[in-house]
């Protein structure tokens, strides 16, 4: 009996305790994190989040390029899930990030659902009915800073989004084209991939990997946050897990990570609105009888005005997989063939390989009707054309060759610049050409590998020209790009000659 007893008095002393230390705690973060940006009324009585900045870099001169406007990715739904992308962006150019509705320090929607007409009208009422204001740091040799005001202008506004955040970018650049000077999507969720049968959902690994549900979210509403149980027990695997082995990455002092910024992201996680946000997002998008997800089919399918352009990642944390190695269809049709990927010739137009993710990332680039067309790549084919050595852009994405995942704005300045780089073609096919120091580039080197080819004249090993060559370049770059530069030489699918002769000047015939 006092067993029992004493069971009772530890459970009841749990449950007595827990709330109480959880309200205390949301006292100390409300005051430890306040919020960075303002707030501009979305519309609905109620006010989003957003943080803008812009041409931090005293040193670059500032221009009326085309404002970025950052969507976040599913489940963090804030500005500082853009954080490391934001930062080095707003060097060169003003961008804006926000928080959606029940997000970061945005009140949730009490009426609204979260279907992407809704997530877009907010965001449009939040840029249109509302002054939003820059300050930018004054050059250098002068003294005022600039105030700028933030609008789309002539020329739009570069819409941004990141896995889920694509399809709110994608709806926003629909309703108002006029807006949207190019769109830019990072790992971009499609859309008919979706049917009234339901067949091939391709959502975000992060609800098929089973780390969020609508069940889980459900009881973390109802009970886990209430009661305290997510802050005091859960928060290492319920919070920190999303980012998996990431975290101490993350948490580095930047350009490394976001520092301070992810356990100011987190601790909004703790919050009333953040489990019933992520449930009602989901919810609003995939089911229902008539799911989010089908408002931008038809857009999806008819295409975008303006140019558009794709990253995707290298691998998946969440699902533990090469994005390569993945196998995805698009209404039962694999996502590689070209009725999909509108790729003819894969090994002709893209002879780094094409596979798994990245070619859903070519069938979202696709969606435009001027999709980005690599300026490098010049032997794609053309109905009529010669292939090779004719001027045929190809369309193309940009692959994550530093190993991007599913949290990419978060990863590190390599992971980062490849973002980063897509932004800056989207500025460069608007007219404004930038300078930035981690550009990233690839370039081929077409011929044989030395040792495998021949043997006479020319015996270092493959490995150890690979090696001599990446170290030559990086002399050539120089310490400044030492930590932002990544190289990687690969073979590519060309064979090696049957037979070699060597002219008396070295040259290899």
């Amino acid at each position: 009996q006092w067993g029992w007893l004493v069971l009772y008095m530890c459970i009841y002393g749990i449950l007595q305790y827990t709330p109480l230390q959880h309200a205390a705690n949301m006292v100390v973060l409300r005051d430890r994190y306040r919020p960075e940006g303002q707030f501009y009324s979305r519309g609905d009585g109620e006010s989003n989040h957003m943080v803008c900045k812009g041409f931090t870099d005293v040193t670059v001169p500032v221009d009326d390029r085309p404002v970025v406007i950052l969507e976040s990715m599913e489940v963090l739904g804030q500005a500082l899930a853009m954080k490391g992308v934001h930062d080095a962006l707003s060097r060169v150019g003003i961008v804006c990030a926000y928080d959606r509705a029940g997000f970061g320090w945005s009140p949730r929607s009490k009426n609204a659902s979260r279907t992407p007409n809704n997530v877009a009208t907010e965001l449009h009422a939040m840029l249109n009915d509302n002054e939003v204001w820059v300050n930018i740091p004054p050059r250098i040799g002068t003294v005022a800073p600039n105030r700028t005001r933030v609008v789309g202008g002539n020329l739009g506004y570069v819409m941004v989004g990141h896995s889920l955040g694509s399809i709110y970018a994608r709806r926003y650049a629909y309703l108002w084209p006029k807006e949207v000077s190019a769109l830019v999507m990072w790992d971009g969720v499609p859309s008919q991939s979706t049917s009234q049968a339901g067949a091939d959902k391709l959502q975000p690994t992060v609800f098929d990997s089973g780390k969020v549900s609508p069940f889980l979210m459900d009881v973390c509403s109802k009970y886990l946050e209430p009661m305290g149980i997510l802050d005091l027990f859960l928060k290492p695997q319920f919070i920190y897990g999303l980012f998996g082995a990431n975290t101490t990455n993350i948490t580095s002092a930047p350009p490394q990570g976001i520092g301070q910024g992810f356990w100011r992201m987190t601790s909004r996680m703790l919050f009333r609105d953040w489990c019933p946000a992520v449930m009602q997002e989901f919810a609003d998008m995939y089911q229902g009888g008539s799911p989010g997800i089908f408002q931008v089919v038809d857009a999806d399918l008819q295409g975008y005005k303006m140019p558009m352009f794709a990253w995707a990642r290298q691998r998946s944390m969440y699902m533990g997989t090469e994005s390569v190695e993945e196998n995805y269809q698009l209404e039962g049709v694999d996502a590689c063939s070209n009725t999909v990927s509108r790729i003819e010739n894969n090994v002709t137009d893209h002879p780094e390989g094409t596979g798994g993710w990245q070619c859903v990332q070519f069938a979202v680039v696709n969606y435009a009707l001027s999709p980005y067309k690599n300026p490098h790549k010049r032997t794609c084919k053309v109905v009529g054309q010669p292939q090779l050595g004719s001027n045929n852009p190809c369309t193309d994405i940009s692959r994550s060759i530093t190993g991007g995942t599913e949290i990419a704005p978060m990863q590190g300045p390599q992971v980062v610049a490849e973002l980063v780089d897509t932004v800056l073609d989207a500025w460069s096919a608007v007219g404004y050409s930038t300078t930035f120091p981690s550009n990233p580039f690839a370039f081929m080197i077409q011929g044989f590998s030395p040792g495998l080819c021949f043997t006479g004249g020319c015996t270092q090993p493959v490995a150890a020209w690979r090696t001599q060559f990446i170290a030559d370049v990086m002399a050539v770059l120089g310490p400044r790009h030492s930590s932002v530069v990544n190289i990687e030489v690969m073979l590519g699918p060309t064979p090696c000659p049957l037979t070699s002769t060597r002219t008396p000047a070295g040259v290899v015939g």
